[in-house]
Parts: structure tokens; C-alpha cells; sequence
């Protein structure tokens, strides 16, 4: 029967076909849980041996021990403590670290741009940044400046408008005070042409015979003559001026131009 042997306590646990697969590997004892390497013996050669002393060797081996299953002697197994051993050793390496190996060296070049910054250039950068911002306030100053100039020239602009209206409006009111109803009635045509048939009209019933009843049809139409004409002047008498035109057989120049033409006709 093949076996291992713990150099340390001498514990003997039975080889399996896994464990002798994992010759030269490590595993630990489970007797006194420290690490040996893997060494499959035969029983013959111990027999042979066993005539020399052994001080590692135990009494009453069993030989259907064996390794616990999660201590099974694997190259997965051999794999996670050869990692372990390298992460330890990736440990003790990073206590020895030196921070200052890894520094940027652009923050070293900052630091030493800074540290070599004078006085004077601080002052000067002072400055700059002071007239930037002096810069920036009189452009503002200058724009609000601008929009306030706008806004006057605008309200002037419509100030004058207004009163330019008004005065027109004024203008024209003042002419319309000044120009008499006389006046206005010569320069209207309508009522040039209602007093130049109101005058014939008059004349007529004034200085011709008729009988009565012509008479009184005379007298409607002259009533009817009358409203037209008032509706076309603006002077208030000018019926009565009329009549007493017809009656005296005179013709008022500013309309006897329209008194020939409608008797023309």
C-alpha cells in the first residue's frame, strides 16, 4: 500500500489516485496543520526501515486516512497558494512603496512653476485680471449708455410727432374760426347752386303774375328750396338775404355764375 507522511508530526494518511496525481505539491496535515510535500512511499520500503529508529513516525496508522476533502492535494489547490505566496509578496512590496516615485510630473512642473512665480509677476497678473475687469465695466457702461440714448431719441421722436399733429389740429381749427360762414358758403359749390335757385325762385313769384293757385305751388317749392339750402350753407339768414336780392332784381356775384346756367336750362 502506497502512503504520505507528515515530516513534522509523522502523521501517515492512505495515497489515492488524486494524491499521487499531486506528487511534489504541498497540502496540509491534519493532524498538526502544517504544510509538507507530497511524497508517496510504499509500505514494503517502510517494512525495510522500520528496523531504524524514527523519531517522526506514530503509532497505530491507519492506513484509510486520508486528507479532508477540502485540503485535497489539487493543482487548483497548489494554484491558490502559489497565488497566496505572490499576494503576500505583492504586500510586503507595497509596504516598501515610495509615494513620491509616482508623482505627476506635471504637477511637480506646476509646483515648481509656481514656487519660481516673482513678486512682481503676481502683481502683474493682478493687474491684468484688475483692467479685464475694468474692461468688461466700461463696455457695459458704454451699452447701457447706447440703449439709454435710443430710448430718448425715440420718446423725442414720438413727442414731436404728437405735437406736430396737434398743431396742425390747431391750425386748423383757427382758420375754421377765423373763415366766416360767408366765406365758407362761397367756397362750397353745393351751396352756390341751392342760393342760385332759391333767387330764381323768388324772383320769379317776386315780378311775375300768377294766378293763386300757381301762387301757393310757388310758395311750397320755395319751402322746400329753403331746407335744401340751409342743409348746404352755413350762414343762418341767408333765405332772407336771397329774398330781398330777388326782390331788389339783384344778383349776388359769388353765385350769379349758377344763376345763368339754370336758366339756361
Amino acid at each position: 500500500m502506497e502512503y504520505i507522511e507528515c515530516t513534522h508530526c509523522g502523521k501517515r494518511y492512505a495515497a489515492n489516485e488524486k494524491i499521487k496525481n499531486a506528487a511534489g505539491e504541498f497540502v496540509r496535515c491534519k493532524n498538526c496543520l502544517e504544510k509538507f510535500m507530497i511524497v508517496v512511499r510504499d509500505s514494503k520500503e517502510r517494512d525495510k526501515d522500520a528496523k531504524e529508529p524514527n523519531l517522526n513516525a506514530t503509532s497505530g496508522w491507519d492506513p484509510t486516512l486520508t486528507a479532508p476533502p477540502h485540503e485535497a492535494v489539487t493543482p487548483e489547490a497548489t494554484t491558490q497558494e502559489s497565488s497566496k505566496e505572490e499576494n503576500e509578496e505583492q504586500e510586503s512590496q507595497e509596504i516598501d512603496w515610495d509615494p513620491s516615485l509616482t508623482m505627476p510630473e506635471a504637477e511637480a512642473n506646476n509646483e515648481e512653476e509656481s514656487e519660481a512665480l516673482s513678486e512682481e509677476e503676481s502683481q502683474a497678473k493682478a493687474e491684468e485680471a484688475l483692467a479685464a475687469i475694468q474692461q468688461d465695466k466700461k463696455k457695459k457702461m458704454m451699452m447701457l449708455g447706447l440703449l439709454g440714448a435710443v430710448l430718448i431719441l425715440l420718446a423725442l421722436t414720438l413727442y414731436m410727432a404728437l405735437s406736430g399733429e396737434e398743431e396742425v389740429v390747431q391750425q386748423q381749427t383757427h382758420v375754421a374760426k377765423h373763415v366766416s360762414p360767408q366765406e365758407l358758403d362761397k367756397q362750397s359749390s353745393e351751396c352756390r347752386i341751392a342760393a342760385a335757385r332759391q333767387w330764381l325762385l323768388d324772383y320769379k313769384a317776386m315780378h311775375d303774375s300768377y294766378d293763386a293757385k300757381t301762387f301757393i305751388n310757388m310758395l311750397k317749392q320755395s319751402e322746400s328750396r329753403e331746407e335744401a339750402l340751409l342743409a348746404s350753407c352755413k350762414t343762418p339768414d341767408l333765405s332772407n338775404i336771397i329774398l330781398d336780392a330777388a326782390t331788389a332784381g339783384e344778383k349776388p356775384e359769388w353765385f350769379a355764375t349758377e344763376i345763368q346756367a339754370i336758366a339756361r336750362k
